[in-house]
């Protein structure tokens, strides 16, 4: 069985990871928010995999086939998720439109879910957020993020999107083992006081090499560090397995 969070961005040549791993079904594919980097690797190999149960917290409803004037990046980038979760429901996927308090089971392994009160809204057609200014900014897409929590045996991991700390600190999340850092190790990923709370042993930080935006920000992995909490690094390991 394999369950999948988030598909990484465009050109992260995932289906041949998959593919690495011995993977050629996906029981569940949890989308965490509509940013590119979170989905768009998914979109390129997604009529190759069979896909059991799509989750997100995005709700979308119908909306204007109207061309769009100078529709922009955001709104291409939504175009784009919309084109993704219908190829995938076309397919056959059961689909599972989260709320704090889902959850769903496969061979044993348990993942719970939490999403914010007021989640996003799309809009299939043109315009994937008609009804509102523009697309949503960076933050408010971030904040989105569906939260899981996969229970394994005796060991539990936390794995929330781009979510940092302080919306973390809105959700009754349980002990965790494991941590995947939120937001790939940003400046208000994790605080001193939710470590604490949370427990955590290890974190994991996914993040590319060099990347423009700095992360893992330094003060994040001080918080870490204060924390006793060992932390391995995509950009320095590579592909990082917990067994």
């Amino acid at each position: 069985h394999a369950l999948l969070f988030d598909g990484g961005p465009m050109g992260c040549d995932l289906e041949s990871q998959l593919t690495a791993l011995g993977v050629r079904r996906l029981d569940a594919v949890v989308i965490s928010h509509p940013h590119a980097d979170h989905f768009a690797g998914l979109l390129e190999c997604a009529e190759e995999l069979e896909v059991g149960l799509l989750v997100e917290p995005t709700r979308v409803t119908n909306g204007s086939t109207q061309p769009v004037r100078d529709a922009g990046i955001g709104s291409q980038e939504g175009l784009d998720y919309l084109g993704l979760r219908r190829m995938l429901l076309e397919d056959g996927a059961r689909h599972l439109v989260a709320v704090t308090g889902s959850s769903f089971e496969v061979d044993g392994v348990r993942v719970d879910l939490y999403a914010p009160r007021r989640p996003l809204t799309m809009a299939e057609g043109a315009d994937p957020w008609q009804g509102r200014a523009g697309p949503p900014d960076g933050e408010e897409l971030n904040g989105s993020s569906l939260v899981a929590v996969v229970h394994y045996g005796q060991t539990e991991v936390l794995i929330p999107g781009d979510a940092e700390a302080q919306v973390l600190a809105g959700y009754d999340l349980p002990p965790v083992d494991v941590v995947v850092v939120p937001h790939h190790g940003s400046k208000g990923a994790v605080t001193d006081g939710l470590l604490a709370r949370l427990g955590v042993k290890s974190a994991a930080v996914s993040v590319g090499e060099e990347n423009s935006f700095g992360h893992p920000a330094e003060v994040t992995l001080e918080v870490l560090s204060r924390a006793g909490v060992g932390v391995v690094r995509t950009d320095r390991s590579g592909w990082v397995s917990y067994t």
